[in-house]
Parts: C-alpha cells; sequence; structure tokens
C-alpha cells in the first residue's frame, strides 16, 4: 500500500523532471538537435512531403547522386524479407523506373510505383490519411493489366496495419504489409551504415532527420530525455502514483485552459460586435465556437467558425471558416445546403465550410498528444493575451468580409 503523508512527493517529483527538462533543453539548443527541416515548415508527419523525399532517395536520379544504391537496400532490407517471393524475380537495376503519383484509371493516383519488365510493385503511403473506396482493389486491377508477373500491393503504415474492408475487400492476400516504425526505419539506418554515405553530410543529415520525424509519429521511445524520465518515474509505486496525480490534474488544467480562452475571445467578440450571436458547442475539452453572419432565404444561417481540427494529420490546430447551421443552429454538410454558389474562393473548401484556413502554422496545437511550447505559452499572460486579440481579430475579419460581400446579396 502507498502512503501519502503530504504534497512533498509530487513537488519532489515535479521538481526532478524539470531539471532534467532544464538539461535536454540546454543541450538541444547547444547541439541543434531540434533543427529539423520537417519541424520548421511544419511538415513533420505530412505524407505528401515525406513521400517526395522517400521518392528521391528511391530514385536512381535522385538528388542524392548514388545512383541505386538505396534502392537496392529497400529491396534487400524491406521488399524482398517482406515477401521473399519476390526474390526469384530478375531485377535489373539499370533499367527499373521508380515513379511519384503514378496515374492509373479514373485518375486515381498510387503514392509509389516500381516497375520492371516483369514486376509491378505499387506501394501506398498512409501516416494520417484514411482509406478511399476501393483504392486497393482499383490497384490491383490496374496491376492486373499490367499483366506483370508479380502482382503484390505493399501497404506502409505507421505500425504495419491492414487497409480498411472499404478499400481492399476480401482480396487482403495480395497485401504486404510495411511499417514506418520498423521497415523504413531500419531501411534508413541501412542507408546512414553505407560507408560512403556516412562522409556525404548533406544526405546523413537528411536521414538523420526523416528518421526523427519517423520516430516522432510512430511514438518510438527513442528519445534520451524521455527515458530518463521515464526511469525516474519507474523506480518506485511512490513515484508512478505521484506522476500519475500530476498527471489527471494536468488533464484539468488543459481543460480549463481551453474553456477559459474561448471564454477570453467571445467577450472580445462581443466587445467589437455588440449584440452578435455566438454558437457555443463546446465539449469538455474541444475548442469549438462560432458567430452568427446571416440568414440565407432558404432559413440557412452562417457562421463564421473558430474550431480544433480533428482529421489526425492536423489534429489539434485551430482554423477558421464559413459554415451553416439549420434553424436549430446544428451544423450541416455545405454539400447538402440549398447555397449553390458564394462570391469567395472557394478552392480551399470542404465538406463542411464554405471557405477555411488554419489560422497560422505557429501556433498553439491543443491536441492532447501534440501540445507544443505554443501551447504551454499560453500559460503566460503577456502572450495569452496576444493570441486573445490574434483570434479576435481574424474573426472580426471575417465578419466583415462577409458582411460587405453579401451586403446586396441574396443567396
Amino acid at each position: 500500500m502507498i502512503n501519502y503523508k503530504s504534497n512533498n512527493e509530487i513537488i519532489e517529483l515535479l521538481h526532478q523532471v524539470s531539471k532534467i527538462n532544464e538539461k535536454y533543453d540546454k543541450l538541444y539548443y547547444e547541439s541543434g538537435y531540434n533543427y529539423n527541416i520537417f519541424k520548421i515548415i511544419n511538415k513533420e508527419s505530412d505524407e505528401v512531403t515525406i513521400c517526395k523525399v522517400i521518392y528521391d532517395l528511391l530514385s536512381s536520379n535522385g538528388l542524392h547522386g548514388q545512383g541505386s544504391k538505396y534502392l537496392k537496400l529497400f529491396f534487400q532490407e524491406v521488399l524482398f524479407k517482406k515477401n521473399p517471393e519476390l526474390e526469384n524475380y530478375e531485377i535489373d537495376f539499370n533499367t527499373i523506373s521508380v515513379e511519384r503519383e503514378f496515374i492509373i484509371d479514373n485518375n486515381r493516383r498510387i503514392d509509389l510505383v516500381i516497375e520492371t519488365k516483369n514486376i509491378f510493385i505499387p506501394i501506398e503511403v498512409k501516416i494520417y490519411a484514411k482509406d478511399q473506396p476501393n483504392q486497393c482493389i482499383d490497384y490491383l486491377e490496374f496491376a492486373n493489366k499490367k499483366s506483370k508477373k508479380y502482382q503484390k500491393i505493399y501497404y506502409l503504415t505507421p505500425f504495419g496495419s491492414m487497409p480498411s474492408n472499404i478499400s481492399i475487400g476480401t482480396k487482403k492476400e495480395n497485401i504486404i504489409l510495411l511499417s514506418w516504425k520498423t521497415d523504413i526505419i531500419h531501411w534508413i539506418e541501412c542507408c546512414l551504415n553505407d560507408e560512403k554515405t556516412k562522409h556525404i553530410i548533406s544526405i546523413k543529415v537528411t536521414l538523420l532527420q526523416l528518421k526523427e520525424i519517423i520516430k516522432n509519429f510512430t511514438n518510438d521511445w527513442g528519445n534520451n530525455k524521455d527515458m530518463e524520465i521515464k526511469e525516474l518515474i519507474n523506480k518506485s509505486p511512490l513515484k508512478m502514483k505521484s506522476a500519475n496525480d500530476i498527471y489527471n490534474v494536468f488533464l484539468k488544467c488543459r481543460t480549463e485552459m481551453i474553456y477559459q480562452l474561448q471564454n477570453s475571445i467571445i467577450k472580445k467578440i462581443k466587445q467589437r460586435k455588440k449584440g452578435i450571436e455566438c454558437n457555443d458547442q463546446r465539449s469538455k475539452d474541444k475548442f469549438d465556437i462560432a458567430f452568427y453572419l446571416l440568414e440565407t432565404e432558404k432559413k440557412e444561417k452562417i457562421w463564421v467558425r473558430l474550431q480544433e481540427n480533428n482529421e489526425q494529420r492536423d489534429k489539434g490546430r485551430l482554423y477558421i471558416g464559413y459554415c451553416i447551421s439549420n434553424q436549430n443552429n446544428e451544423y450541416m454538410p455545405v454539400e447538402k445546403s440549398s447555397i449553390n454558389k458564394c462570391k469567395y474562393d472557394l478552392s480551399k473548401s470542404s465538406l463542411n465550410y464554405l471557405k477555411w484556413e488554419h489560422i497560422g502554422d505557429d501556433e498553439p496545437n491543443f491536441d492532447l498528444h501534440k501540445l507544443n511550447d505554443n501551447y504551454f505559452d499560453l500559460f503566460e499572460d503577456e502572450y495569452y493575451d496576444k493570441f486573445v486579440d490574434k483570434c479576435a481579430n481574424l474573426i472580426c475579419q471575417y465578419l466583415d468580409e462577409a458582411e460587405v460581400s453579401y451586403k446586396n446579396t441574396k443567396i
């Protein structure tokens, strides 16, 4: 039985973790450990960007200038090991082709394709994107039309998951599963161990940075700071209970921050736009507020909505846009709306928004597993006030823009 006599254990654990954080923050800053180009451009889990890098490494004509070296390693360390049957086919690395965004029937695009006279290998790359209906089935049918001797789909996900039934149906025997966490990390390490690559700084750094972001989105425990904190917490039942108590209070603090922040933004908007209606549909820990703009001839309401993104790739980021509700303030898909045209640029529209955008790249992320430095800065008054002002200004900008656009227009 764990005996708590005071809060001293919790205070001591917080102090020890703070010391570990300070040590590694200094180390990472001085060593440039966190200086990762994928993080800088906010693409550390972006499938398109990462796929472009993988494609260039696999291409014999890639900017790395190493010919088919990394492609051969990919066959030896990944493709052959996942399916030894492939070794029975003659592969001429002088004539092999690697293509990205390979277009097939119905304008579908396969992320990566490796092709020779005997083989046609489609590689579907997933990080957070969902399967599309009949996606893998269509790839298989196209592969059959190519009349190659070897026809398998390689399906790459963070942990080697099987495609959903909506994508592959009953043809799962034609799927070879690949994992970012094991297969791709292993291949990258093999590339890094190549003797010549060790001495080409630009390639080595790119591979290391690629490996780092893959570890991040696959929750790899390779981070030394995390390991040290983990070892500290595991030392005794008392420390583990202290960590659990801290975590429970932390969750409450996060919920209170999200609620408080929304209240501050609502208050600021109501000061600027007297009498404006607010559609506040917040759950306990999700950011979601909207301000009434106008009513259409069909009695649908248009709102300016500031919401937390729930899509896995951008989860936790805030975005703003125009959305539609019925008279009960229940949001509805744009495609089901009676609105057929809008004066806005709809190049960035979606099922639920007439127009939308993320409020910025260098902003707080509210997802529990993606909380960033900008989120923690909200607990400092000056940054908090600046962020509230930024959100309020953006909401007012959307409201004003729409009022001018629709002043003499019936929709």
